[in-house]
């Protein structure tokens, strides 16, 4: 009798600490990925104008986490979720870089589009089609999560509420996250 008794408290207390567990472990990537475009690849290398007209290279911002968005100034998602993006930099401003990479556009109206919306953000463009090309964006806009070392932890295609919970949420978990991939249903609850 008492060997079925503590059984069932054995049984219990295994079910209780799973269950206090659940969500918190961390997922990590493994130690051998490779350069790609993918959750847990090395992000690829690129470079663009800043907007000094500076060449600058995604792997200069190494050391923090990198919010990287596709744009263009004529998408009416991106108008949309730009100004929320400047909100989300105000916030975390310190603790990571938003770069802000037009490829679909011309310079011109880039610069105008960007400059007219006041954001504080890094402005980054490159001739049409070449990072697009590299990181397979067919259509903007999207945004990357990459981490302090390069790693792309999470990726959310189209123009969420960056001022809904669930992307407060999520951008608080990138920053303060480390190497550790994004959960699948918190970029998913974002980007609905």
């Amino acid at each position: 009798m008492q060997r079925k008794h503590f059984a069932w408290i054995f049984v219990a207390f295994a079910l209780f600490v799973s269950a206090c567990s659940e969500g918190t472990t961390s997922e990590e990537c493994p130690p051998d990925r490779s350069i790609g475009i993918t959750r847990c690849n090395t992000a690829e290398n690129f470079t663009a104008q800043n907007w000094d007209r500076a060449e600058v290279s995604l792997t200069d911002f190494r050391g923090k986490p990198v919010f990287l968005n596709f744009w263009a100034s004529w998408c009416n998602p991106c108008k949309v979720e730009m100004p929320l993006m400047e909100d989300v930099y105000q916030q975390y401003a310190g603790e990571m870089h938003m770069l802000a990479v037009n490829i679909l556009d011309e310079e011109a109206p880039a610069r105008t589009f960007f400059e007219n919306g006041g954001f504080s953000y890094t402005f980054l463009y490159k001739d049409k089609d070449s990072i697009a090309n590299q990181y397979l964006i067919r259509y903007v806009p999207q945004t990357m999560f990459i981490s302090p070392d390069g790693i792309i932890l999470g990726h959310i295609p189209g123009s969420p509420d960056w001022s809904s919970e669930a992307c407060q949420d999520l951008v608080k978990r990138f920053v303060r996250g480390g190497n550790s991939p994004l959960p699948q249903d918190m970029l998913q609850a974002c980007a609905r």
